[in-house]
């Protein structure tokens, strides 16, 4: 279902997105609203830090989440830069959320949805 989803997803801009970073962006949107909701700022700062150390995310990009003003819009700025990356990536970073006290039960959902989407991708290829 959730493939079928993510290749419903129209590519932004005009630029060609592969079906595994449109199934991934799809992932992180399924828990989009409970992550937004339960980030905290020392949260977002760490897990942005680790991205960064891990090359997931740009300097540029980990200056932009951790200048946000605001608990949530340090979280959705998060989330927006991380549903441009590709699947290995997002399954990195539902790995990391799963480890990451006080949002470990999120990220152990997205783990378990990504098994589920990576079944469905190897049954439709």
């Amino acid at each position: 279902e959730m493939a079928n989803k993510a290749a419903e997803d129209s590519p932004p801009s005009g630029r060609f997105v592969s079906r595994d970073q449109q199934t991934a962006r799809q992932l992180l949107r399924s828990r989009r609203r409970e992550l937004i909701d339960r980030l905290s700022p020392g949260t977002v700062r760490a897990l942005s830090d680790t991205l960064y150390e891990q090359h997931i995310i740009s300097h540029n990009e980990m200056e932009d989440i951790q200048s946000e003003r605001t608990r949530e819009g340090m979280a959705r700025c998060l989330l927006s830069v991380m549903e441009t990356r590709s699947w290995e990536e997002c399954v990195e970073f539902a790995r990391l959320l799963s480890r990451t006290e006080g949002i470990k039960d999120v990220g152990r959902k997205l783990l378990e949805n990504a098994v589920e989407a990576m079944i469905l991708m190897t049954e439709t290829n």
